[in-house]
């Protein structure tokens, strides 16, 4: 799992949020607390909705949005032609601070060399 995608992070925390109260209702049945009886009833009533209706127009937005420039490794849709291109348009930004700009600089030169025959050089790029 790689958490440096929104993609992973967004869906590792909607199970996180849904599993951890569900499983400690099993703790709230044998330790009879009224403060977690408190805090799991305003949690399911009030929060818990709440962030599935976000989560939900999220992921619509996030269909609407068409095309997802996915990374190296994430997944079986990547396209290094695509994300080659987007690179590119970002090292064309003049406000990029040096840090991303290398970052960048050195992803683009792996894609290169690792899918040649679709890509080609970063000249012809």
């Amino acid at each position: 799992m790689n958490l440096r995608y929104k993609r992973t992070r967004q869906w590792l925390l909607f199970w996180v949020l849904t599993l951890l109260p569900f499983s400690s209702l099993f703790i709230l049945e044998s330790t009879k607390s009224e403060a977690l009886n408190i805090f799991l009833g305003v949690y399911f009533l009030f929060f818990y909705p709440i962030y599935c209706i976000f989560c939900f127009f999220r992921t619509i937005g996030i269909w609407i949005a068409g095309p997802e420039y996915i990374k190296d490794g994430y997944s079986q849709k990547f396209n290094a032609k695509l994300r080659a291109n987007q690179i590119i348009m970002d090292l064309e930004d003049f406000n990029l601070k040096e840090k991303k700009r290398k970052k960048l600089e050195k992803e683009l030169s792996a894609i290169s060399k690792k899918y040649k025959s679709t890509v080609g050089s970063v000249k012809q790029l």
